[in-house]
């Protein structure tokens, strides 16, 4: 994966974020911990220079200025879609090396372990 990023200048983590933002949502950074598995300190940093990339925008909630609002900004969104198919090709290459039927039970399994798991929920009440 990382190498199928290299020629956009950003690296799994960054995609991760500009991922969890592309659908235009705003996100706190404990919000993006949760759904990223990043540590905060990390993803504090992340969001620093993703902002000074031009990727995400970051601003205090005017109801609480102890929270920090991120979201995607047009350049980010459009990196994101441009790495999409890189980032999937990627992934097959890593799965090529399963058989059909490997891949088949691969997919069921994950499938069935999240299905298992209770969907994250976003404080508007908003389900990913």
């Amino acid at each position: 994966m990382t190498e199928a990023l290299l020629p956009y200048a950003i690296n799994i983590a960054e995609w991760r974020v500009i991922f969890c933002l592309h659908d235009g949502r705003t996100c706190t950074l404990n919000e993006l911990v949760n759904m990223t598995g990043l540590k905060q300190s990390s993803l504090s940093r992340l969001a620093v220079r993703a902002e000074k990339k031009g990727l995400v925008t970051r601003a205090r909630r005017p109801s609480d200025a102890r929270l920090v609002d991120i979201r995607i900004t047009a350049r980010g969104r459009r990196l994101y879609y441009a790495t999409t198919a890189a980032v999937q090709a990627a992934c097959e290459k890593a799965l090529a090396i399963l058989t059909k039927q490997e891949r088949k039970n691969f997919v069921s399994s994950a499938q069935k372990l999240l299905a298992s798991l209770p969907p994250p929920i976003h404080p508007s009440g908003f389900q990913y």
